[in-house]
C-alpha cells in the first residue's frame, strides 16, 4: 500500500489527485522497469492488467491519494475476495477478475525487492515535488495515535463490519485530540 498527502490551495483537486500526483506512482514503477500507464482515471495498468487501483480524499486544502500496488500475492484468494460487478467486467473487456489484474512480479519476469520498490518512490516522488527526501521513524505521539486508532477503532466489528456513523467512535476521536494537544 502506499499513501501520498499533500497540502495544496487549488481549485481543480481532483486534477492534481489524478493528474499529478498518480504521475508520481507512475514515475516510481518506469524506475524498477515497468511501463506503467493509467487508465480511468484511477487504475495503474501494465500490459493491459491492472496493478493497482487508487482512491483519493479530499479535506479543505489536504489531499490523500492511497493506493494498493499488487506485487506478488495469491491470486486465486485475491479472485474468491473481489466482488467486482459483471457489468463493470464487461466495461473492461473481461470475463472475470483473473484476467483483468496482474502481479508487478510476474508482469516484469522478476522478483521486486521491497528496498528496490520504496526508493523507487521516494526517488520518483522527491523529483515530482523537486525536494529532497528522508526516512524518519514514527514519534512517540505518532504510536500512541496509531495504537489507539488500531484497538479503538479498527480492530472494531463496528469499523470492519457495520456501516456505523462517526459518532460511534466520538470518545475515541475527543480522547486523541486531547492527546495531540497536550503534547504541543
Amino acid at each position: 500500500n502506499y499513501a501520498i498527502i499533500s497540502h495544496a490551495n487549488m481549485p481543480d483537486k481532483v486534477n492534481y489527485l489524478y493528474g499529478f500526483l498518480l504521475n508520481g506512482v507512475i514515475k516510481a514503477l518506469e524506475k524498477i522497469g515497468a511501463k506503467a500507464y493509467i487508465e480511468n482515471i484511477n487504475d495503474i495498468v501494465i500490459s493491459s492488467r491492472k496493478v493497482s487501483g487508487t482512491a483519493a480524499a479530499i479535506k479543505e486544502d489536504t489531499m490523500l491519494l492511497h493506493g494498493a500496488l499488487l506485487v506478488s500475492t495469491d491470486l486465486e484468494k485475491l479472485y474468491k475476495v473481489l466482488k467486482v460487478s459483471k457489468k463493470k467486467l464487461e466495461d473492461k473487456g473481461v470475463s472475470s477478475v483473473k484476467y483483468r489484474v496482474g502481479l508487478l512480479e510476474e508482469l516484469l519476469s522478476r522478483k521486486i525487492n521491497l528496498f528496490e520498490l520504496v526508493n523507487s518512490f521516494a526517488n520518483a516522488f522527491s523529483e515530482l515535488f523537486n525536494t529532497r527526501y528522508y526516512f524518519d521513524l514514527p514519534s512517540k505521539l505518532e504510536l500512541a495515535v496509531a495504537d489507539t486508532l488500531y484497538e479503538e477503532k479498527y480492530l472494531k466489528d463496528e469499523w470492519n463490519l457495520y456501516k456505523t456513523s462517526p459518532v460511534t467512535f466520538k470518545k475515541t476521536y475527543d480522547y486523541l485530540e486531547e492527546l495531540i494537544l497536550n503534547s504541543q
